[in-house]
């Protein structure tokens, strides 16, 4: 990001403003991992757009509508532990307007065939955020799996388990 000609000022809100949206990036992650579904939600704009096909069948738009997806009851249905790391995380900034990107890696256990799987993930978050009444939201948190992959086969021989069939039950 080119700073030149910005005044201190400036800068300095562009500075904070990354931080802030890197924030927002890794307390999604830990609020999903924590099964804090509710304070997850609140990092969403009203009508966002949650985009991870092909992992799930179709994009979603409207927190109301993904809100099912995210409600901690569900999740644990399917789910018993996700520990989310994040990296390589690039922003811009662009007045009340902000653009992540960053590497994703997973560990979690997952519910499949009446027995718990130790699976591991890789994904590219690509997220759009905006600032509203001075908090930056996820307008649109888009999700490209690398690999989502049986802990013990790996993502050579199993480089996408089907993850879908669980979410639907």
């Amino acid at each position: 990001m080119n700073m030149a000609g910005k005044t201190l000022e400036e800068r300095i809100q562009i500075l904070e403003d990354i931080e802030e949206i890197k924030n927002v990036m890794s307390r999604y992650c830990y609020y999903y991992d924590q099964f804090r579904t509710d304070e997850l939600l609140e990092l969403f704009t009203e009508d966002a757009e949650l985009d991870f096909r092909p992992l799930l069948t179709e994009k979603m738009v409207g927190k109301e509508v993904f809100s099912q997806l995210y409600d901690a009851q569900t999740m644990k249905t399917w789910q018993t532990m996700s520990r989310h790391q994040n990296g390589n995380t690039i922003v811009e900034v662009d007045g009340n307007r902000g653009k992540g990107v960053t590497y994703m890696w997973c560990v979690a256990t997952v519910k499949a065939g009446g027995k718990e799987v130790p699976i591991v993930e890789h994904l590219t978050y690509e997220d759009e955020l905006v600032k509203e009444n001075g908090q930056w939201k996820i307008c649109k948190l888009r999700g490209k799996t690398t690999f989502m992959s049986p802990y013990e086969e790996g993502w050579v021989k199993t480089p996408m388990f089907d993850l879908q069939s669980l979410v639907s039950g």
